[in-house]
């Protein structure tokens, strides 16, 4: 009697999160957030995070911001530049943008396993985790430099929780929906593309006479370390699926 043949199964190298929950989509998804954050506060991201403050503390605390926010307000403020960055202002506010990263989300749970649906709804779910791991620092280090507005006269040295604009919040959400598409596709010049319209609302603010050049420069690699964050997650994940 010959031997019985001889089956391969192929199974996951690891199971992934939350296979055995009751609700397995919460669960992933807790996962997901929880590894995010553990990613973010690694010793060599904060490591570059320090960095990325020490250049803004000389920025601010030195002529650089006064002597570059009067150079912009001159040259491009005024010119059909200004005019584009200023209409980009709106993409940074978090009432129109949450609320936008939250319906693409549930899109691509509605139409899971379709291409637009996966893609909307990864682009969704990578915008918020990303705001949810970069709002808490963020929030922190406005009051911690306790910097103020151009508008209000005053410069832009840091006076701990003196005032609360020491980071722009609307770099930092403006960022998100363009460094999230960057971070999905595999284009160079589609990545670089992304990558320079990440930075239009940050300019909008200058243009606005609302933050000064460290202020929008933080806002912004808030959130570009939230991406590194959450794509080292995506990473970590990936033998996980099934």
């Amino acid at each position: 009697q010959l031997p019985p043949r001889d089956r391969v199964v192929f199974l996951p190298s690891r199971e992934p999160p939350g296979a055995r929950s009751n609700h397995p989509r919460l669960a992933r998804a807790g996962y997901r957030v929880l590894e995010d954050y553990r990613n973010f506060y690694t010793c060599e991201n904060l490591v570059c995070l320090s960095a990325a403050f020490g250049a803004g503390a000389l920025m601010a605390n030195t002529g650089f911001d006064v002597t570059m926010q009067d150079a912009w307000l001159r040259g491009v403020e005024p010119t059909g530049l200004g005019t584009f960055f200023s209409g980009c202002k709106d993409i940074g506010e978090g009432r129109y943008a949450l609320p936008i990263f939250g319906a693409a989300a549930v899109t691509g749970l509605a139409f899971e396993g379709t291409a637009a649906g996966d893609v909307v709804g990864e682009w969704g779910s990578r915008s918020l985790r990303m705001f949810v791991v970069g709002a808490p620092p963020l929030y922190v280090m406005q009051w911690v430099t306790g910097a103020s507005r151009p508008v209000e006269g005053v410069g832009s040295q840091w006076h701990a929780f003196n005032d609360n604009n020491g980071v722009s919040g609307h770099a930092f959400v403006g960022a998100i929906p363009f460094l999230a598409a960057a971070d999905m596709v595999e284009s160079p010049l589609l990545k670089g593309t992304l990558y320079v319209c990440s930075t239009f609302v940050a300019f909008s603010r200058m243009t606005d006479n609302a933050h000064y050049p460290s202020q929008i420069f933080l806002g912004w690699y808030i959130a570009w370390a939230s991406s590194r964050a959450v794509s080292a997650t995506e990473l970590h994940f990936a033998d996980m699926e099934v």
